[in-house]
């Protein structure tokens, strides 16, 4: 039976589309969440139609041309308009709807000698080919634009559950697991309370995961949780102190989480992002000597409303917050207050 990467795939024919399946695939390819589409059409793009970070932490911006007759001045022409972009990137490439074409391959290969002789970035094609082969590792994303091609795809929840509380819990938690454990683990050390804690978050995690994810999702974040589990084991128990490789792990687990939003209905999306601020909120807290500012706050009781569909917030939160930025305060109530605005919120949605 041919394979998905296998098989000819028609490319999108509008371009929009395809520059949305590329940003995916990339977005895929290179545990890369943060890719952002640039600007609208008629703006000015510098040559460059998406742009972030890839697998290897560089600043890359890439072109798509909707268009099986690339040739060699034509990506030259779009790389010497990327050179203008900000902030400057270390590497570019190009996404076309053609086939791999050997010749224009090696012409760019002696492109990049002359542009690294003059200290520019290096520039690489990507095939529709190689397009088509990291859509085909991810059935979802393989869904979301050839849904016509498959059948008895699993769409369910590992588990039933409130939705909406997971989702904030996976903003609050999910986004901040490196936050939270630099406060558990910190500079103060930790007691079997801060441990105990710490693990009852992690459980938190898992338990929104398999409310939110489903069976094809839910295994590639379950993967990431239980390594960084290990690696917290080996800590706890004084078997390791490598807090760099924790880290490294928490940071593909958050990427793992942040990816969902993919698929989240659009109110899911919105108390996603309203946990991952407060939770940002929280981090603050702890490790700033300064306030979280009043625009933070302002945007973050904006988008509460939005989402309950209120002309003003609940006192409960307004008074959070008013304790929160009175210079008189006790400690307690500052400190508290961005877990008792989150409390606040999620028990709205626990009875709803």
């Amino acid at each position: 039976m041919p394979l998905v990467a296998t098989s000819k795939l028609a490319p999108p024919q509008d371009w929009k589309e395809f520059e949305s399946l590329t940003r995916d695939a990339l977005s895929e390819k290179w545990s890369s969440p943060d890719l952002e589409m640039n600007g609208r059409q008629g703006q000015d793009q510098a040559g460059v139609d998406i742009f972030g970070e890839n697998h290897k932490g560089e600043f890359v911006g890439v072109q798509c041309k909707n268009t099986e007759n690339l040739n060699l001045q034509t990506i030259i022409d779009e790389a010497q308009k990327a050179e203008s972009f900000k902030p400057a990137i270390n590497a570019y490439y190009v996404a076309t709807t053609g086939k791999r074409d050997s010749v224009l391959q090696e012409s760019v290969r002696l492109e990049n000698i002359k542009r690294k002789a003059s200290g520019t970035f290096s520039i690489q094609i990507l095939f529709w080919d190689d397009i088509q082969s990291e859509l085909a590792k991810n059935t979802m994303l393989f869904q979301k634009y050839y849904s016509q091609f498959m059948t008895q795809l699993p769409q369910e929840s590992i588990v039933k559950g409130n939705r909406m509380v997971s989702a904030l819990d996976l903003g609050f938690y999910g986004l901040n697991v490196r936050g939270i454990m630099g406060i558990s683990f910190g500079l103060f050390g930790c007691t079997d309370k801060d441990i105990r804690e710490f693990y009852s978050m992690l459980e938190l995690i898992e338990e929104a995961l398999s409310v939110i994810a489903n069976t094809e999702q839910l295994p590639k974040r379950i993967e990431a949780l239980n390594n960084f589990k290990k690696e917290i084991n080996a800590i706890v128990d004084g078997k390791i102190k490598k807090w760099k490789e924790a880290n490294e792990l928490a940071e593909v687990l958050e990427d793992s989480i942040r990816n969902l939003t993919r698929w989240l209905e659009p109110n899911e999306v919105k108390i996603f992002g309203i946990g991952a601020q407060m939770g940002t909120w929280d981090y603050y807290t702890y490790y700033h000597y300064e306030s979280y500012s009043r625009e933070g706050l302002d945007k973050l009781s904006k988008r509460i409303n939005d989402l309950l569909q209120l002309e003003k917030l609940p006192d409960e939160i307004e008074n959070y917050i008013h304790d929160y930025l009175d210079p008189d305060s006790e400690i307690g109530k500052v400190s508290n207050a961005p877990t008792r605005t989150f409390n606040w919120v999620r028990q709205h949605y626990m009875t709803t």
